[in-house]
């Protein structure tokens, strides 16, 4: 009857698990066992849901962190320190390289400077004076080795030589000229002339004598074939108060040769 009642019991549990016995019939139940055996109460199974217990992830490479804040020696604030990343210059790596590249700006401009600055005063270059030639006055008049009035004369505002039957004065004399007085004695650069009948022969000569002799007159450079505006070079030939221009041949004009030359006939020194 006892036994009955216990599988009531069980069957009536709400989980349809095993119930536990009321006191009496759990009495009833061990009173006849032996006295060695020795019973214990059925405790009743727990079914609460407990949590899986904890599983560590796998491993993942943590992510890089700043160390963290050391306590500085002696007591005094933490400070704190890092890892450089690969490659990267140090502060004072950069301040090096910073200096090196000034100096080496401050060598280019110094060399620069001394190889533009010339030996004058100080550290400057002393340019190189004018080049530049100022006209000299000149009173200019006909030269006429034969002095029989056959050589130049003025004609509206040129100098006009005599017609000849040839270039080279018809065999009657070994030129004519236009004689510049300084004044004084000048070294000149040039003379410039505008031979308006060309080509013409023309030379400059140089004397310290107002003489009809041409010798006397020393050649200044080689002959010049001018025809229009023409300079001829004066330089190295020294200083002298007369200067020469020599016509040794004639330019064809109309029936014969001549010579005309402008007026305006320029001496730089």
């Amino acid at each position: 009857m006892a036994h009955d009642q216990a599988d009531d019991a069980r069957r009536g549990s709400p989980d349809g698990g095993t119930a536990p016995l009321a006191a009496d019939t759990f009495a009833e139940r061990t009173a006849a066992l032996s006295p060695g055996v020795t019973a214990t109460t059925p405790q009743p199974e727990i079914r609460d849901h407990q949590p899986a217990p904890h599983q560590p992830a796998p491993h993942q490479p943590a992510p890089h962190q700043p160390a963290p804040h050391q306590p500085a020696p002696g007591g005094g604030p933490p400070t704190a320190t890092w890892s450089r990343p690969p490659g990267a210059p140090s502060t004072r790596r950069r301040a090096l390289i910073v200096a090196l590249c000034a100096l080496a700006g401050t060598g280019i401009g110094v060399g620069a400077q001394r190889l533009t600055a010339g030996h004058g005063t100080g550290d400057r270059a002393v340019p190189a004076p004018s080049a530049s030639a100022a006209p000299i006055s000149a009173q200019v008049t006909s030269f006429d080795p034969k002095a029989d009035g056959s050589g130049f004369r003025q004609q509206n505002g040129s100098w006009k030589s005599q017609t000849y039957s040839s270039a080279q004065f018809g065999n009657l004399k070994p030129g004519i000229g236009l004689q510049l007085d300084l004044g004084s004695a000048h070294a000149l650069q040039s003379i410039t002339l505008d031979a308006q009948t060309g080509p013409l022969m023309v030379e400059l000569r140089a004397g310290d004598a107002a003489v009809t002799n041409v010798d006397t007159f020393a050649r200044v450079g080689a002959p010049v074939s001018a025809k229009g505006p023409t300079t001829l070079p004066a330089t190295g030939g020294g200083s002298h108060r007369y200067w020469l221009i020599w016509v040794t041949s004639l330019a064809p004009s109309g029936d014969g040769y001549s010579a005309l030359i402008g007026k305006n006939i320029t001496a730089k020194g």
